[in-house]
């Protein structure tokens, strides 16, 4: 999947290029990162809600992850298949958030807006293919070939059900000039270090916006207007 990345990246003539990876994407980037002879330069690299290695998460998401599908799966109607494929849609997107979160109305509301996008039409067998190349793989004895021109943050709430905050100990380890996103009210920094794996629905959305415009501005304020997220 990095290869893949890489390859686009330089077809299309870029020579520099700032990266985000969330969860599964993260643990791409960080492929990435340690590929030998890049075509290109990554100035800034985003680590959010993910990994170094196959990760721990809650018991509840990875038995879920794990159940086989229903026998009749086969024989389901189109009707049926589709409430199924809604139904663990929303399953899996509800470990996004923490239990607090999922009890408010609007963030309920904003759930069930999402879930007719959630339905993956992706072949089963690419998933699994992505999934074992995943659970196979352990980036941390490469890690120290992260360029230390490349700088890194990493974002992950202590309230993440799907991979452990205990995860991004790990990158901060293996990658020694790896920052975390800060605490605080300032600009660039975030409320609380409590929110779910889908960091990005936590907070007002400027709080985000603050937090990689300042990164990606090395901490300087810009006053070049950029756009919404």
């Amino acid at each position: 999947m990095a290869s893949d990345i890489v390859a686009l990246i330089d077809f299309l003539g870029w020579k520099s290029i700032d990266m985000l990876g969330h969860s599964m994407g993260g643990f791409i980037l960080q492929q990435i990162l340690i590929t030998p002879s890049l075509p290109f330069s990554v100035p800034h690299a985003i680590l959010t809600a993910t990994a170094t290695k196959p990760p721990r998460g809650d018991p509840a998401f990875v038995a879920m992850m794990t159940s086989p599908p229903p026998a009749n799966l086969s024989t389901m109607s189109r009707d049926e298949r589709h409430a199924y494929n809604l139904d663990v849609a929303r399953k899996t997107k509800e470990f996004g958030y923490d239990e607090a979160w999922l009890k408010v109305p609007k963030n309920q509301a904003l759930l069930e807006r999402l879930m007719p996008q959630l339905i993956v039409r992706r072949p089963s067998g690419v998933i699994a293919a992505q999934a074992l190349a995943v659970r196979s793989t352990n980036h941390r004895p490469s890690l120290h070939l992260v360029p230390r021109t490349t700088k890194v943050l990493s974002i992950h709430g202590k309230l993440d059900r799907i991979i452990s905050y205990s995860e991004s100990d790990y990158i901060a380890k293996f990658i020694p000039h790896a920052k975390r996103v800060q605490i605080g009210n300032e600009r660039g920094m975030v409320p609380s270090d409590v929110f779910g794996h889908t960091w990005f629905d936590y907070f007002d959305v400027d709080v985000w916006t603050g937090v990689l415009e300042s990164f990606l501005d090395d901490g300087e304020a810009s006053t070049v207007p950029k756009a919404k997220l």
